[in-house]
């Protein structure tokens, strides 16, 4: 039995008498509702349309699914057309805000950065700081590090914190994707000036960070040639010329350590940072939004709506404050008469005036947006499916967009990963019927913290 929907203890007729309103106050739903049962009451089946995984009741529930995202499009058109001005004078989302937890800050408004200029991983900060302080102290080489981690946890922005503390020219950055041979390696470097090459065949390299990004897609020929660069001797030939790297720390940063080779990652200590907290990505907000525009000092409950509507995710939501909701709330105080300054804009910006128009925008309050809801619609009308049929129904181009969505959902408790694919769970069935907020999924810390390895 594949019970794609959660059973219902409800008869026909409880249904038939059931106050639809109450429960679906969009009149398009209650009509799918209606339509559903309908289709279940002709069908001549003796168990409820959310039972036995029977051709009827997948009939039952394609029909109330397809009626279920035709009112959603049809809502949200004429959301679209409804008048801006009135909905935001009188918004109608309800605002789930958490109040700060399973971070350093939680008593701290507005939010105190750590030593790398950073918020949040404050106990893996701490440890780094005082390596940093002894490395500066005594002119030892800093240690090389793998850095892992899910997309959007810092592993680049601490990497370039740590190199502008050790040395003075900041930290030079190469991805691995596009770095594919020890050749291209050298010439990058060559670039930031790291040689001396009146030393004939043996070169030595300037004391220099490098941060090599997505690690995991070095090429095979690049990934035994960093074996020699990052062994005991510190040294590694191309083109019959010795390059030496005994002054050089290599950061490899990376989403999937298994693609790396055992004797690479053994070479380097490893750093484990986790997802950010809501708390932490609502601190990130505030903290990005008063560097990019002085005087915009976001409060607390809307910083915590961003991060929310996000799915806690710094990169998004930091970039939506700029590109959307400044914008927003500056057409909306031209439009009032009002002089749109900084000031303006963040006592503007309440956290029910950013839910709302995220309302508009189809995110809902856990930041489910039209992607990840057709992601759960998809697993409800198809059971357990393999995650590239997956990605494929939902059109993401890459396997960082998919990703991003999977590891959500999963977060969150609405999506669990067997070893058939990826399935609903009764959480996630029961949040097609009933949207819930969930932000105590993303509140409290994924791991017990960032760790050193």
């Amino acid at each position: 039995m594949n019970a794609m929907l959660k059973p219902t203890s409800e008869t026909h007729t409880d249904v038939t008498n059931l106050d639809l309103r109450r429960r679906y106050p969009n009149k398009g739903h209650a009509a799918a509702f209606r339509k559903g049962y309908q289709a279940f009451e002709n069908s001549n089946t003796r168990h409820p349309p959310y039972g036995i995984d029977t051709v009827d009741s997948r009939a039952y529930r394609r029909a109330w699914l397809d009626g279920y995202d035709a009112s959603a499009a049809a809502t949200q058109q004429l959301a679209a057309e409804a008048d801006l001005q009135a909905h935001i004078e009188t918004p109608k989302c309800t605002v789930h805000t958490v109040p700060i937890s399973g971070t350093t800050q939680a008593a701290t408004w507005p939010p105190v950065v750590n030593q790398f200029g950073m918020v949040g991983h404050a106990a893996l900060a701490n440890v780094l700081a005082d390596q940093v302080a002894y490395a500066l102290a005594t002119g030892k080489r800093y240690a090389d590090r793998l850095l892992v981690g899910p997309p959007g946890v810092g592993k680049s922005c601490l990497a370039r914190a740590m190199a502008r503390q050790l040395v003075d020219g900041g930290c030079v950055l190469l991805n691995a994707a596009s770095c594919r041979s020890p050749e291209e390696f050298i010439d990058a470097l060559a670039e930031h000036g790291l040689f001396d090459e009146a030393e004939g065949n043996d070169i030595p390299t300037a004391k220099s960070i490098v941060l090599v990004d997505e690690a995991h897609s070095l090429s095979k020929r690049l990934k035994d040639w960093l074996l020699s660069a990052t062994d005991d001797c510190r040294e590694a030939s191309v083109n019959d010329r010795t390059y030496r790297f005994d002054h050089v720390t290599i950061f490899f940063a990376t989403t999937d350590p298994g693609k790396l080779a055992p004797a690479l990652q053994s070479r380097c200590d490893t750093l484990h940072l986790r997802a950010y907290t809501l708390g932490e990505v609502a601190e990130i907000v505030h903290v990005n939004a008063a560097q990019q525009y002085p005087g915009l000092l976001l409060d607390q409950t809307a910083c915590h709506e961003v991060a929310a509507r996000q799915r806690a995710q710094p990169r998004r939501a930091v970039r939506c404050v700029g590109t959307a909701l400044v914008p927003f709330a500056h057409g909306q105080l031209l439009a009032a008469g009002h002089i749109p300054d900084n000031d303006a804009i963040a006592a503007w910006l309440t956290a029910e005036r950013i839910g709302a128009y995220f309302d508009r925008q189809g995110i809902d309050l856990n930041g489910i947006d039209p992607i990840t809801r057709s992601a759960l619609t998809y697993l409800a009308r198809n059971g357990t499916v393999p995650a590239q049929r997956l990605r494929q129904a939902l059109s993401l181009s890459t396997d960082a967009d998919f990703q991003s969505v999977d590891e959500y959902l999963v977060r969150l408790g609405l999506v669990e990963i067997s070893t058939r694919g990826r399935r609903l769970t009764d959480l996630g069935i029961d949040y097609l019927r009933a949207p819930v907020c969930l932000h105590g999924s993303i509140t409290a810390p994924s791991m017990d913290d960032s760790h050193e390895q």
